[in-house]
């Protein structure tokens, strides 16, 4: 029966292209479908979020981070954060008057991932977990609005021109009520 049916379908038969449209390669059945690429589900937008005292290191392990990305076929964007200044005072012992003052710098990088599969982050996360440098910090967490608006310096000349526009329609609209 084997035989037979390999033998009706390597013909030529009308009837025979109706009943299998697959590809039949020396005897070997093999589906439509083998040769398609399998869908991968990608992840929503994603920030890498490295932060570290040291600006050096912090800066050098992003470019690493950036490359590795690069290299997987990832869509990416980085860009920096503006540094944040905390004071840190140091105390006499046994007494509230303060013997030191230090100032801490906090530098931050994110890394934006736009359309990353999902079969690769596993890769890119871990190699990235295994390779980062003692002071850095790496959290993932999806974008938020108020960290976008964080990134931007703003514009003091901007800002106080912005004020004089509206001192100005303000003494205009006082001249029109008069």
């Amino acid at each position: 029966m084997l035989r037979l049916s390999k033998a009706i379908l390597r013909t030529n038969c009308p009837l025979n292209r109706k009943i299998c449209t697959s590809t039949i390669s020396r005897g070997v059945w093999e589906p439509d479908y083998i040769n398609q690429p399998p869908e991968i589900p990608e992840y929503q937008p994603l920030n890498i979020q490295l932060r570290g005292y040291d600006y050096v290191t912090l800066e050098s392990f992003a470019r690493y981070a950036h490359r590795l990305s690069d290299r997987l076929g990832l869509d990416v964007e980085v860009y920096p954060v503006p540094p944040r200044t905390n004071s840190v005072n140091v105390f006499k012992p046994n007494s509230t008057k303060v013997a030191d003052t230090y100032k801490l710098s906090n530098y931050e990088r994110i890394i934006r991932l736009l359309k990353m599969p999902s079969n690769v982050a596993p890769i890119l996360l871990d190699t990235l977990q295994c390779n980062m440098p003692e002071g850095v910090s790496m959290t993932v967490k999806e974008p938020q609005e108020d960290e976008d608006e964080f990134r931007y310096v703003p514009d003091l000349m901007l800002q106080d021109l912005f004020q004089q526009v509206a001192e100005i329609d303000k003494t205009r609209e006082d001249r029109k009520k008069k």
